[in-house]
């Protein structure tokens, strides 16, 4: 259960769902979009719009509360209820929590549920907010921030692992799914030997490849909202020119992660699946202005286990690589005590 509000609860949604499907467990994902009203569908692509120009606006938003007594579809939701009840589907495994109140509800049908949730960021966002008519069977925290650590790691056995030294002298540059913040005005400080690979949400002149500077997109058409058959994972395209962009496509995983593994840090906002990324490629993360309580929890956490530092820190040590080699054994030595997470809810459910 999880929601394309953020790439950082829909991602590790999917890979953790074509984990279990892989261990031959039934497992379906499902976007709390899609039982939205069409005026709450129109407002929510407005925000998404409107956050991605003006990031005041979008750190703005991280502190008000959600009221969802007009935000769905009721005779959607009576459908998705009926059939819960017909094919007997009691396990939910919600990565949003945007869903609370929906399986809160059904929790009145069904009050034999079983409700685990999955929570990627160290610090707290109000799409969490208790729900006291609901049982919580588990949380599963990626990041821990009151115990100074990282619980879980998400294994992708068909990601081809580069060691460190073998790695492109280049870093991946990013907003974010939804390009927030000033990544592209920070980053000029970048010294020109630096590869820089960059993701940007729009398409437009600046864009173009210029010297050690590439740019990438997302797959402006992927919209599985409004269309249940594009890919899991959308397109990553490579802009050639302005009238060429050459994509990539992986249902495993999104194919960022092909770039991040080759090479030498991240540098962007402190998400939740920013740092997962982190931990899978083993890439430190060179953070930018965070967005909420919740990414400034792993801006703490970040620091303490020394898996990375911000840009401007980076930047006060004259870009470094020694630096960035020790966040780098830093982030493997963590990551080998790690359990992966699929593991751990497949124990669960064998219980």
């Amino acid at each position: 259960m999880t929601s394309l509000f953020g790439f950082g609860v829909y991602f590790p949604a999917r890979i953790v769902a074509n984990s279990l499907n892989a261990a031959g467990f039934d497992s379906e994902v499902l976007l709390i979009e899609h039982f939205f009203t069409d005026a709450k569908r129109k407002t929510y692509e407005a925000s998404k719009t409107a956050y991605s120009k003006n990031y005041k606006l979008a750190k703005l938003a991280t502190k008000l509360s959600i009221d969802s007594s007009d935000m769905f579809d009721t005779a959607k939701v009576e459908t998705l209820f009926k059939r819960w009840k017909e094919e007997k589907i009691s396990e939910f495994l919600c990565f949003s929590g945007l869903w609370l109140d929906l399986l809160s509800l059904y929790s009145k049908y069904n009050p034999q549920l079983s409700v685990k949730l999955c929570r990627l960021d160290a610090g707290d966002a109000v799409t969490w907010r208790t729900n006291d008519e609901i049982v919580i069977q588990e949380t599963y925290s990626f990041l821990d921030l009151p115990e100074g650590k990282i619980n879980y790691k998400l294994s992708i056995p068909t990601l081809h692992y580069i060691p460190y030294s073998e790695r492109t002298a280049s870093v991946v540059i990013h907003g974010g799914g939804w390009g927030l913040g000033d990544f592209l005005e920070t980053t000029q400080q970048l010294p020109e030997n630096i590869i820089k690979k960059i993701l940007v949400k729009d398409f437009s002149n600046d864009v173009l490849q210029k010297g050690k500077t590439t740019f990438y997109i997302n797959d402006p058409d992927w919209n599985p909202i409004n269309n249940s058959d594009v890919s899991y994972f959308p397109r990553l395209g490579e802009i050639s020119s302005k009238d060429t962009i050459v994509y990539a496509i992986n249902d495993e995983y999104h194919a960022v992660l092909d770039l991040i593994v080759d090479s030498k840090a991240i540098i962007s906002k402190p998400g939740g699946m920013t740092i997962v990324d982190s931990i899978i490629t083993g890439t430190p993360l060179l953070y930018l202005d965070p967005m909420g309580e919740n990414e400034e929890g792993n801006q703490l956490l970040i620091e303490r286990l020394k898996i990375g530092t911000s840009f401007k820190a980076w930047q006060q040590e004259n870009f470094s690589n020694k630096m960035l080699v020790e966040f780098h054994e830093n982030i493997e030595r963590i990551k080998i005590d790690l359990p992966d997470l699929t593991s751990k809810i497949i124990a669960d459910l064998e219980r």
